[in-house]
């Protein structure tokens, strides 16, 4: 008796909390995915944001689609040569970051930068 009080109450309590992972879970996710797509789709999740907040007419997101086209594309022109001075910025730090290093370091710092600047591409894919 003494077991099985002891079992069903882990069972409970495992419950209770796989219970709480999946609340916390959705509402993160209810939180932070329309977030999400903008990094993807920028230019459909200001459109969305803007409809949704001004009840935009047909006639109106007609007009107003192209300027944040533009916008989008005058973003990005704007942020390319500051990424490649960083970029620049980066590598002359993990070059000299590399000569403090042992070559078995060096070997796992390359891997480690290129994990960094495959991230830093998908982070700042246009």
């Amino acid at each position: 008796m003494n077991k099985r009080k002891l079992v069903l109450g882990a069972v409970g309590i495992f419950l209770v909390g796989a219970l709480c992972g999946a609340l916390s879970l959705e509402v993160i996710h209810m939180r932070y995915a329309p977030f999400l797509r903008l990094a993807h789709d920028p230019q459909s999740f200001i459109m969305d944001r803007l409809d949704g907040k001004l009840d935009l007419t047909p006639d109106q997101k007609a007009k107003i689609a192209p300027l944040v086209a533009q916008m989008l594309q005058e973003l990005h022109a704007t942020r390319v040569p500051c990424r490649d001075a960083e970029d620049k910025i980066i590598q002359t730090s993990q070059d000299r970051i590399d000569e403090v290093l042992t070559p078995e370091q060096v070997e796992k710092h390359k891997i480690m930068e290129e994990n960094f600047k495959k991230h830093r591409q998908e982070m700042h894919a246009p």
